[in-house]
């Protein structure tokens, strides 16, 4: 196995590489593919188990679940690219995905579509704020320069505590889709961040 990939296994999972057996868990897949296309790109290598230890797979018929996938899991399709590593009699097949100008959803097993993002090891759903949040990133929208009444508002009300977007929507008047554009806009500039808990996504003022 090439030095530079013994390397890249060594240092384990994180932002941007996943370690799978084999290819079996299809939905799984889908949501790794789209979380990284979603948020700094990465890579998944097949054939590795989570401790780093290689025990290789089949590199054709990883292929072809992969297109699969991506074509059928996966929307817009995820562009990937892949190369096929072999060490000893063992083969491993690496997954690149760059990040992407658009924003991808995944299908889980009961047929819902989500979208996701990747937070070190960890794959999230995430709501409608998030969603507006990665469209202004993905799409460059220049940062509200004046905070309003409202921005200012909702900073203060979070200065104090963690709160949901559900507590948000009951402790305000603002409408949904502008309370989503704000809060979005006051994680872009950096006023406010959030933090996942369980299935739930809490926000509060930055510092």
């Amino acid at each position: 196995m090439e030095n530079a990939l013994e390397a890249r296994i060594h240092a384990g999972e994180g932002q941007q590489s996943e370690f799978l057996l084999n290819t079996e868990h299809l939905h799984e897949i889908a949501d790794v593919l789209c979380a990284f296309a979603n948020t700094e790109g990465g890579s998944v290598f097949i054939g590795v188990k989570k401790n780093g230890k290689v025990i290789g797979t089949e590199p054709s018929e990883s292929y072809s679940t992969l297109m699969y996938i991506t074509e059928n899991l996966c929307k817009p399709v995820v562009p990937f690219e892949i190369n096929v590593h072999q060490s000893t009699y063992k083969f491993v097949v690496e997954i690149s995905v760059a990040t992407s100008k658009n924003i991808h959803s995944s299908q889980d097993k009961e047929g819902n579509w989500n979208v996701v993002i990747r937070s070190d090891k960890t794959i999230f759903k995430i709501n409608s704020v998030l969603k507006k949040y990665l469209e202004i990133v993905k799409n460059k929208v220049p940062a509200e320069t004046e905070m309003t009444a409202e921005m200012n508002d909702l900073v203060d009300q979070l200065e104090a505590q963690q709160l949901s977007l559900t507590k948000l929507v009951k402790q305000t008047k603002i409408k949904r889709e502008k309370l989503d554009y704000l809060l979005a806009q006051l994680i872009y500039s950096g006023k406010i961040s959030y933090t996942f808990q369980g299935d739930s996504i809490f926000f509060s003022k930055a510092f």
